[in-house]
């Protein structure tokens, strides 16, 4: 980030504000930021790419999908996750972003309507990040979908943990 210029300490404040309401975890009963790094990053990724246009596969409760609807620059993002329960709508308009241009997709990837005259999808991202369901047919059927979207596309989860997401990026 330091190559790109940007200083995120100045965003560092809003950052653990949206981790709060998006990203808190618990273990034996006590609450971290799991993973918050990744927002920064998209953040980072977008800023310096001066991305307009973001597609995102695992809204979740809606953490990276906060970090880079700050970025100046993005006008439309398309977000998509099958467990509407995670409130990732509302979590961000309490956190006062502006979810005009963000349209939340409730479905399953490997169901989006991509061929009709109003798809699910519009044509082309500037920026697509890949964090859905763990499986390798799941992240397999995401990067094809990205793939002819995008020539940016992000990985979340290439760890052991998440075997699926690691067997097919290898």
């Amino acid at each position: 980030m330091n190559k790109w210029n940007i200083d995120y300490n100045l965003l560092y404040d809003k950052f653990l504000q949206i981790a709060d309401k998006t990203a808190i975890r618990y273990k034996d009963g006590i609450p971290f930021r799991r993973n918050y790094e990744r927002g920064i990053l998209l953040y980072s990724i977008a800023k310096h790419f001066n991305v307009s246009s973001f597609l995102e596969f695992g809204t979740g409760r809606g953490y990276v999908t906060a970090c880079v609807a700050t970025v100046g620059s993005v006008k439309r993002i398309d977000t998509v996750d099958i467990d509407p329960s995670q409130n990732a709508n509302s979590n961000l308009m309490e956190l006062g972003i502006n979810t005009s241009t963000i349209n939340f997709i409730y479905k399953d990837s490997s169901k989006l309507d991509l061929s009709s005259e109003k798809p699910d999808l519009c044509s082309g991202y500037d920026l697509v990040f890949i964090d859905g369901e763990h499986t390798y047919d799941a992240v397999k059927n995401d990067f094809n979908i990205a793939k002819s979207r995008s020539n940016l596309i992000v990985f979340d989860d290439f760890r052991n943990k998440h075997k699926g997401v690691k067997k097919f990026i290898k």
